[in-house]
């Protein structure tokens, strides 16, 4: 549907007149009459997009007419009663947008693709076997995929016997189909690349133009074994790049480099050059660093080892106000008091970074909201102690575990903040739906994605379609809740009626 079609449906839905809605937004009813003809549309450089949005989002409200409302916007009524920012966002997209897609079921597939590479590679198993020393042939010119492959193998093995902690840059637009056909050699690379960050050694992959979601997500699943292994930064260039000729570029500190040229369309036939002069993979990897200058940045990712790194960009996101909403299995370690992360941790840094966090969330409270949304345990989980500390094998090499004490502490104080905060929520679930997951979304800033086990890792997602996907993502979750605490007050007696248990 068109603008045109889509307001006038909304409008009729809800029983506005050309009048009522001109009289709201302050204009001459002619001009709605051209939005609705299709002769006009609204300006892209003022406000009346918004206030359209905030006008049909309250007279939904006020003649009980959400059900209906959020039916035409592809919703479930109940879970967005409580979330005026998102039915906005959602409703300005919709009205913007003739192709307007949910993307939330890409995230569904990425997250089982996560839980599916954390369980099955074994990469983090110090009885695992290591690969064996890849053959290759010692070339300055390789040719084709098989060359490309026997190039990148050689750059990798070299970089495996570096004591020097590097930079390692990878670019690619050709078809990636050299990396993904041939299976031994794509966990090969992917081996090789996840035993150098372990190392220390840092990653930095530049992804090129993404023809849509779908695409971009594809390109980032490819790369999913090596993202949970270690602290990498993702960029991706935000223009078509239209040449006919593709090119690959790997780059390992001043060790050496590969740089492969072709034609998009016949890349099994790339030239590809190996480089170990010094002052040329130097120029190699400027050029690189200065292209990074013209790219936006995609996603980090934060290992067991990057805990400091890590603890930064929370407080830096922290620092940049915004609604936020959060989905865990359990309470969450921003509403954890300071005397149970004294009793987590002896570190001051963890303290001091903590108090800071917390201190910055309730600054954030006063004008914009945090809804958080997780399931309460059986008693019997928390007399056995299965139920993890979230986060806790961040801060320790050992996972915590509560007991009905410690989650009494936990609990009261998420109380206490609903009982003081009005922008502070929670939406309780009667059935988990992640295995050892948890996503933090502030809108429009980032999606965070945290995967506990075997070993932690944080994707921090700065794109914004990638935000709304894991928000969409987060929103189905809930409608897919048979049995949620949607009312505040009722939410709050349900948690004070499980204290009592404890």
């Amino acid at each position: 549907m068109e603008f045109k079609d889509k307001i006038t449906k909304m409008m009729q839905t809800l029983k506005i007149t050309n009048s009522q809605l001109a009289e709201r937004l302050d204009i001459d009813m002619s001009l709605v009459s051209r939005w609705r003809t299709g002769n006009r549309l609204p300006s892209e450089r003022g406000t009346h997009m918004e206030q359209i949005a905030d006008f049909l989002i309250e007279s939904a409200l006020e003649r009980d007419l959400l059900d209906e409302f959020t039916e035409l916007l592809g919703l479930s009524a109940d879970s967005h009663r409580s979330d005026h920012a998102y039915l906005r966002s959602h409703l300005i997209q919709w009205l913007k947008d003739d192709n307007f897609e949910d993307n939330s079921p890409i995230i569904r597939g990425f997250i089982n693709k996560i839980e599916f590479f954390t369980q099955n590679s074994g990469f983090d198993s110090p009885t695992q076997k290591k690969h064996d020393t890849p053959d290759y042939e010692v070339k300055d010119v390789y040719v084709g995929t098989e060359g490309k492959r026997e190039a990148i193998k050689r750059l990798l093995h070299q970089l495996s016997q570096s004591e020097e902690l590097v930079d390692v840059y990878f670019y690619s637009d050709e078809n990636l189909a050299w990396i993904t056909d041939d299976i031994d050699f794509y966990f090969m690379i992917i081996e090789m690349l996840s035993d150098a960050l372990s190392k220390g050694h840092r990653l930095k992959i530049i992804q090129p133009y993404y023809l849509d979601f779908k695409n971009m997500m594809e390109s980032i699943e490819k790369w999913l074994p090596v993202y949970l292994s270690g602290q990498i930064q993702t960029y991706y260039y935000p223009h078509e790049i239209k040449s006919i000729f593709g090119n690959t570029i790997i780059v390992a500190g001043d060790i050496a480099a590969v740089k492969s040229d072709s034609i998009r369309t016949n890349s099994q036939n790339s030239i590809n050059f190996y480089v170990t002069d010094t002052g040329i993979v130097h120029s190699i990897r400027e050029n690189l660093t200065s292209f990074i200058d013209h790219c936006n940045s995609l996603m980090n990712v934060f290992g067991f080892n990057d805990l400091k790194e890590l603890i930064d960009y929370l407080l830096k996101q922290g620092d940049n106000p915004g609604d936020l909403i959060a989905l865990h299995q359990t309470l969450s370690t921003m509403t954890m008091p300071m005397e149970f992360m004294y009793e987590l941790t002896d570190s001051k840094e963890l303290h001091q970074a903590h108090q800071k966090r917390t201190s910055l969330l309730k600054n954030n409270l006063e004008i914009y909201k945090y809804i958080e949304i997780f399931s309460l345990p059986s008693l019997e989980e928390l007399d056995e102690g299965k139920l993890q500390i979230e986060l806790s094998n961040h801060i320790s090499p050992e996972a915590i575990f509560y007991d009905r004490n410690t989650f009494r502490i936990h609990l009261q104080n998420v109380i206490d903040w609903l009982e003081t905060y009005p922008n502070y929520s929670v939406i309780v679930l009667d059935q988990l739906f992640l295995n050892d997951v948890k996503i933090t979304v502030k809108k429009d800033k980032t999606a965070i994605l945290y995967k506990i086990t075997p070993t932690p890792i944080a994707l921090a997602f700065d794109n914004k379609d990638i935000i709304d996907a894991f928000y969409s993502y987060i929103v189905s979750v809930i409608n897919d809740s048979d049995e949620k605490t949607l009312d505040r007050d009722f939410a709050i007696e349900r948690l004070k009626d499980y204290l009592k248990k404890l």
